[in-house]
């Protein structure tokens, strides 16, 4: 059982950590991309970039389903993350408000301002 949980903890670490490189990455893309810059690259590059964001809607999605499920105490309603944090931000009141606000705080608003809004 030990093993069991510490299987869980280590495989919901990897997925935090991995899922934030990737909202990170894509934000950047976005940015590149609402610029124009993107049109301007390299074929390789925009198919690069395009991959990254299909990962980390996967990485997304295992996040919300496998860590925030516990994180919350709930199963999820929503298919991303940040559609969960910004329900438990706008309608919801307690503990669960609180995580989903030091989320938006610390983790999406940093790399987009209107991530949570």
């Amino acid at each position: 059982m030990i093993a069991l949980i510490a299987t869980y903890v280590a495989i919901s670490i990897a997925l935090f950590l991995l899922t934030a490189v990737f909202y990170i990455a894509v934000m950047k893309l976005r940015d590149v991309r609402d610029s124009g810059e993107l049109a301007k690259l390299h074929r390789s590059v925009t198919v690069t970039a395009y991959t990254l964001l299909w990962i980390g809607l996967v990485l997304d999605m295992l996040l919300n389903w496998v860590v925030m499920t516990l994180v919350f105490l709930e199963l999820p309603q929503e298919v991303l993350t940040t559609q969960r944090v910004r329900r438990h931000k706008f309608h919801s009141t307690g503990w669960r408000q609180k995580v989903a606000l030091f989320f938006c705080r610390n983790y999406l608003t940093p790399f987009d301002a209107n991530h949570c809004e």
